[in-house]
């Protein structure tokens, strides 16, 4: 088998240089519809336009350089237009039934590069690195850990999340956009449903437009289409058009919308709320977050979370005999009382040595004696005042933990904390892109949260990993993942995050069989949409149509 003979041939006859760019186009093709799918085809190309750029100048650059922070704005408005053209484009695709006459691949193609665009808009999020991106990372993990991903994709390590960003997703999108641009190509659009009373009469409505000359003309009209669209568009008319001048106007409209955005609205870039914010303006909350992590209760994000963290298979999310998160174990250890609180004091307690001995003492104490001091300490905690500097509590046997605690809340306050967390266990600091320990300090939301809206930095009241400050629009097209948490059945059950994973992996992978599931495979014909957008092909073409078919 000579494998260039075989392409030259498929070339020829199958995929020709007027399917790859066409100039004659179906004239049921005559709907602002069809021109969802290059929006979203031009908002992609001014991302990676502004992507390249940002990328360019470093994570950092576009929130300190005003150029930076025009290209990180013309990048956001591109992502939100993209995404309006995209679902657009899948919606009418749906009611057109477009994935019929074989163009199931088509379809599936399609629906894989709405999920990976999706992925990759969450990782676009993640690399926000402002205080929206603190709080999506810190909230997309815990469904990312119940789903078993967590154990090789970490939200909260920016090092992998740019790689995947700048780099794999988009080669991923790249080679699967190419293919669903080449079977849209190849097959040519769906043509409309045949809504005649009665379609077994088409092969004599066909003879008014068959013969010698009639045959001619088709042949003519096709001359340079491969065999696929010959078949394809047997019977229909054809119209004037111009691939290349509808995809300039579109570029050009895109660039507009997207750069005014920029222009007159700018995109959100709040800063990061940070140990020093919440030691300064929440320091009962940060103590209270410290103690709690100590004494592993309910404000502490990580203490008894399972995998990744800790090898404790009961704390994992499960759905019957089913816990993904068990599957990998433990890949990024995580003790928190030590990790996050112990051992950064006892960096502390190398600069200061009056700390030497509170620690020592408290880490020769029994667990008994420890989880007294601490239950105490946080007790009074809810009986404490702020004056000044010092956080006053009541008189109490708190034995070395609130001299602890005053070291940990001077840690804060110095702006140190991140730094401490960031150094412990890594050989190779500072080179460090992982920010779990960081983030998750402080991931139960109360201490974000409050402290964020101390800064003024809290905006609109959403939640999850559709969270935008101030009036900007977030994340909108995951709304249909956060709106199952609304369900209070769902969100207060105890495998909340594998639940809400498991019906969207189900109807995502309905949304892929779609065109072999029968009954579903028809609902566009049943609901009749397609009559709207194919309005002008019913009422000047169908019988045009019928006539010429052979």
């Amino acid at each position: 088998m000579n494998l260039t003979r075989s392409a030259k041939r498929y070339l020829r006859l199958d995929f020709t240089l007027e399917d790859a760019l066409p100039t004659r186009m179906p004239v049921y093709v005559n709907s602002v519809a069809y021109l969802f799918g290059a929006t979203a085809l031009m908002a992609l190309a001014w991302i990676v336009i502004s992507g390249v750029v940002l990328t360019l100048g470093g994570p950092s650059w576009y929130h300190t350089n005003a150029v930076g922070r025009f290209a990180n704005a013309v990048h956001f408005w591109s992502v939100q237009l993209f995404f309006v053209g995209l679902v657009l484009h899948f919606v009418t695709k749906f009611f057109l039934g477009a994935w019929r006459d074989g163009r199931w691949l088509t379809w599936v193609v399609g629906g894989l590069l709405l999920g990976l665009g999706v992925f990759t808009s969450l990782t676009g999020f993640l690399l926000q690195t402002n205080w929206d991106g603190q709080w999506i990372a810190t909230q997309a993990k815990d469904a990312m850990n119940a789903a078993g991903i967590g154990a090789f994709f970490n939200t909260m390590n920016t090092g992998q999340v740019l790689t995947l960003h700048v780099a794999a997703l988009p080669l991923a999108i790249a080679a699967l956009l190419g293919l669903h641009i080449f079977l849209i190509r190849r097959d040519s659009p769906v043509r409309p449903y045949d809504d005649r009373p009665n379609p077994a009469n088409r092969a004599g409505a066909a003879k008014a437009g068959s013969g010698p000359a009639a045959a001619g003309a088709r042949e003519a009209e096709f001359a340079g289409s491969g065999r696929r669209t010959r078949e394809n568009l047997r019977g229909i008319p054809l119209k004037p058009y111009d691939l290349l001048r509808e995809g300039l106007i579109v570029f050009v409209l895109a660039a507009v919308v997207a750069l005014a955005l920029a222009i007159f609205v700018g995109a959100p870039d709040y800063p990061t709320v940070t140990g020093e914010n919440v030691a300064t303006k929440q320091p009962i909350a940060y103590l209270k977050t410290t103690v709690g992590i100590l004494l592993g209760n309910e404000d502490s994000a990580l203490t008894g979370y399972g995998p990744p963290y800790q090898n404790d298979d009961s704390a994992a999310q499960h759905l019957g005999p089913i816990a993904p998160a068990t599957w990998f174990g433990a890949t990024r250890p995580i003790d928190p009382a030590q990790d996050l609180v112990l051992a950064p004091l006892a960096r502390v307690a190398q600069i200061n040595p009056a700390y030497t001995q509170p620690l020592a003492e408290f880490q020769a104490a029994s667990p008994a004696q420890q989880q007294k001091w601490l239950a105490a300490y946080d007790k009074a905690l809810g009986a404490a005042t702020v004056s000044g500097d010092t956080v006053q509590l009541p008189a109490g046997d708190y034995g070395p933990v609130e001299a602890m605690m005053n070291g940990m809340l001077g840690l804060g306050r110095a702006g140190l904390l991140e730094g401490a967390l960031a150094a412990e266990g890594n050989d190779f600091a500072p080179f460090s892109f992982d920010y779990t320990k960081q983030l998750s300090y402080f991931a139960v939301a109360p201490p974000y949260f409050d402290t964020a809206t101390h800064l003024v930095q809290q905006g609109n009241p959403q939640w999850g990993i559709v969270h935008e400050t101030g009036n900007y629009p977030g994340a909108w097209w995951l709304d249909g993942y956060q709106v199952w948490y609304e369900i209070p059945a769902i969100a207060d059950a105890d495998n909340a995050d594998l639940l809400v994973v498991t019906i969207m992996l189900g109807f995502f992978a309905l949304l892929l069989l779609l065109p072999v599931i029968p009954g579903l495979n028809r609902l566009p014909h049943g609901l009749k949409v397609y009559r709207v957008i194919w309005r002008d092909w019913y009422r000047e073409h169908a019988e045009e149509g019928a006539q010429r078919r052979v």
